[in-house]
């Protein structure tokens, strides 16, 4: 599940960074490794929980997995928040991504 995003996460914020300025491209890079790092922690921490074979520490490990599920999503949703920021759509790219959307394959 969550690691299958992982490496498009990372070459599509490779390649972003290579778009912008220097400064800005290493903020960016620092924004995708810190999202990541909280999928990988997620994805470990959900791990655990799964296979927690103690009955006692099933809730606990549930708690954990939910928070760094949590944290995860969070510092996603930063990346993109900083990815719209620095490359906003254009009500033309907008049209073309509903239009592709609602095409069958």
């Amino acid at each position: 599940g969550i690691l299958r995003v992982r490496p498009r996460v990372d070459a599509a914020c490779s390649v972003l960074a290579g778009a912008v300025d220097a400064s800005t491209g290493a903020l960016l890079s620092k924004a995708a490794d810190r999202a990541l790092y909280s999928m990988d922690a997620a994805d470990v921490a959900t791990g655990f929980y799964v296979r927690e074979g103690e009955p006692r520490n099933v809730v606990a490990r549930a708690a954990a997995a939910a928070d760094a599920l949590d944290d995860a999503v969070e510092d996603y949703l930063s990346l993109l928040r900083f990815v719209d920021t620095l490359f906003p759509l254009d009500e033309t790219a907008t049209r073309r991504i509903k239009l592709s959307r609602g095409k069958k394959k």
